[in-house]
């Protein structure tokens, strides 16, 4: 008796299940989506996202920053003379300041185009700032 109540509660959770999954669309289906171009391509699943065009150069600017670091540790480790690992660390010293510029410089652009003058301005200010410090620290 025992065996017959939990094959008939099994019978039931499978055909609960069965009846509800039916309802849910596939994901291996695949959809046919239509581009600006015309083009039409199929979704499989899986979405690409892409970033807004300030992220992105904003992420190449880092990106290249990251790049001329590993470049002036190498040189650092390279160097022969008190005199040339001082040039590299002052170099390595300023990539802070001109990858903060950097990318103050391209928020400011697009604030400008996006036509919020009050940002661009602010931006602007803050861009000032640096550099006014900068030129104080300078001996």
């Amino acid at each position: 008796m025992k065996t017959l109540t939990a094959l008939t509660t099994v019978l039931l959770i499978i055909l609960t299940f069965g009846a509800f999954a039916a309802d849910i669309p596939q994901t291996s289906q695949t959809m046919p989506t239509t581009f600006k171009t015309g083009s039409t391509l199929p979704l499989t699943g899986f979405t690409v996202l892409r970033l807004d065009p300030m992220t992105e150069e904003i992420e190449i600017i880092k990106k290249a920053m990251l790049a001329r670091e590993d470049s002036l540790l190498t040189e650092l480790f390279e160097a022969q003379t008190e005199l040339q690992s001082n040039r590299v660390l002052q170099q390595i010293n300023q990539l802070d300041m001109d990858r903060e510029l950097a990318i103050l410089r391209v928020q400011m652009r697009f604030a400008r185009l996006d036509g919020r003058f009050d940002l661009e301005r602010e931006i602007k200010s803050r861009i000032v700032t640096i550099v006014t410090a900068e030129l104080n620290a300078l001996p």
